[in-house]
């Protein structure tokens, strides 16, 4: 520990009682860390002496403040307690980051190609057919009589 920090630390009473006794011992030894520690004793001093009392109201209206920041619990305090109270609650959030994964690779992967589009064929008239074909559709239907028995 530096000497600044050890003499400020001196100054504001945060030493161990054995860290005080051994700093002590330091300053009756040393005669510059003793000067040091009057003078930022006196800067203190000064600093304190230069800054206005806070009025009594804004005090209290800090405390206040203070005091009911303290007793509200916040967000994530209310989240842990409500988690630990229902031991289900894992299983739900599991469940929805698990969803929440799929969403996020699936919406990753790029979808399959559409296919290719069909060309559309326009039926023609049965006059504007070959005559064979006209004909060979003409005997189809009229050469069933009924009799045999290939209906379908």
């Amino acid at each position: 520990m530096s000497d600044d920090s050890e003499l400020s630390d001196y100054l504001d009473g945060r030493l161990a009682p054995g860290e005080k006794a051994v700093f002590e011992a330091r300053l009756c030894r040393d005669p510059d860390l003793s000067r040091r520690l009057c003078l930022l004793r006196a800067l203190r001093a000064s600093l304190a002496a230069s800054v206005r009392p806070m009025p009594a109201d804004l005090k209290a209206a800090l405390k206040r403040e203070a005091a009911a920041r303290m007793a509200r619990p916040s967000w994530r305090g209310l989240l842990r307690e409500s988690l630990a109270a229902h031991r289900w609650s894992y299983g739900a959030g599991a469940a929805f980051a698990a969803a929440a994964l799929v969403l996020v690779v699936r919406s990753a992967v790029a979808p399959p190609p559409l296919p290719a589009p069909v060309a559309r064929v326009e039926p023609r008239a049965p006059e504007a057919a070959a005559p064979s074909v006209a004909s060979s559709l003409a005997d189809l239907w009229t050469d069933d009589d009924g009799g045999d028995e290939n209906e379908g």
